[in-house]
């Protein structure tokens, strides 16, 4: 767990300008007073800039770590190889089971083969594809009428008028975003019902090709234990 622990200590410099950016977005808590008007603009324009600074250098560190870890993984994998590419004891358990499943797996493959679908569960697939793309068509460019207007330092408990929600989270989905996220896990819920129906459909042919070829064999075998049967 210690090693762990210090393995991952770097993830804080790729963190830290998210956390910061954060942070300046949000700015400090202020009186918003007649007093204190002018201040308070120039302090919302300073907290603008750092936090528009640190988004970039958030997206310079992501951009970078990304750009090394591939560098070294390339690297590893250019030289060692060889090495990587032999089999290992802790491997064996992995293969086996990866050769158990691949009787299962080619016959999922076959099932839901296009052609082998059924009208109905091809009428199915399309609805749940198209009501799928539907909601992430609305969420992408109706987000203006499927979500009121709330930034970071906004305030829940404030009323509607104020940018709030009433103190309300659920106040943030109007109308036609309920609609959109009721088409959307109605979506998952028939993409559900799909791989489900799918898999007892594999399972099933499969002991059924199973318990065929079992009989096939008894039956051979007791043809070639039979009297006067030569094979």
């Amino acid at each position: 767990l210690f090693q762990c622990i210090i393995g991952t200590t770097p993830v804080i410099l790729v963190s830290s300008p998210c956390v910061l950016a954060g942070a300046f977005i949000s700015g400090p808590e202020d009186a918003r007073s007649n007093t204190a008007e002018a201040s308070s603009e120039g302090s919302d324009t300073m907290w603008a800039t750092m936090a528009s600074s640190m988004l970039a250098a958030s997206a310079a560190c992501q951009l970078a770590s990304g750009v090394i870890a591939m560098y070294y993984i390339q690297e590893v994998v250019y030289k060692y190889s060889d090495d990587l590419a032999k089999p290992r004891p802790e491997h064996e358990k992995i293969a086996q089971l990866t050769q158990q499943e691949a009787a299962y797996v080619e016959m999922y493959r076959n099932v839901t083969s296009w052609p082998r679908l059924s009208q109905k569960i091809r009428c199915l697939v399309l609805l749940t594809t198209c009501s799928m793309l539907a909601s992430f068509f609305i969420f992408l460019f109706m987000d203006e009428a499927c979500f009121r207007s709330f930034e970071t330092n906004d305030s829940i408990g404030a009323t509607k008028e104020h940018n709030g929600l009433d103190g309300n989270v659920l106040n943030i989905v109007k109308m036609p975003g309920w609609a959109a996220h009721a088409l959307f896990f109605s979506a998952c819920a028939l993409h559900c019902m799909f791989l489900q129906t799918m898999a007892r459909r594999a399972a099933a042919r499969l002991r059924d090709e199973q318990e065929a070829s079992d009989a096939s064999a008894e039956s051979v075998a007791a043809l070639a234990d039979a009297p006067g049967t030569s094979m």
